[in-house]
């Protein structure tokens, strides 16, 4: 998927869910014992968080099945992809990361989408270290889809 596609279902994600969006990056969620299916986890920090989770969810993974047929694919009928997951990060974890990292000034840019975990693992390690707060399943859909 494109950065371009990911911001439109985003964009369309928080119309429908009433969210607001701080910063997010996405990455790939390998299969594991609760979850046999792999996929996409999104983390975000919201500066508004959705009013209704499922919801969000839901509009998130319509919309990315409407912006690219390959991601359609592998979600039909549920068998190839699990539905996104997003995980709601506490406040200032960009802002915190990006100071770790050491860019400075207006140079700060978040990855928006990772073909692996080590930026996504960067950031939760950094939730883990400054905040010590356990992270926030924002919601989830059925397994139907």
């Amino acid at each position: 998927m494109s950065v371009g596609e990911i911001e439109r279902a985003l964009t369309e994600a928080c119309r429908r869910g009433h969210a607001e969006v701080i910063e997010f990056t996405v990455a790939p969620r390998d299969p594991c014992p609760e979850q046999a299916r792999g996929g996409h986890e999104w983390l975000i920090e919201f500066a508004d968080p959705p009013r209704a989770p499922e919801t969000f969810v839901r509009a998130l993974d319509e919309a990315l099945q409407r912006c690219n047929a390959e991601y359609r694919r592998m979600r039909g009928g549920d068998v190839s992809m699990a539905a996104p997951s997003v995980l709601e990060l506490p406040a200032g974890t960009f802002y915190r990361w990006m100071r770790i990292r050491g860019a400075p000034g207006d140079r700060r840019e978040v990855p928006r989408v990772a073909n692996d975990r080590v930026v996504a693992d960067s950031i939760l390690a950094t939730v883990a270290v400054y905040r010590g707060e356990p992270l926030i399943a924002v919601g989830s859909m059925p397994s139907g889809g």
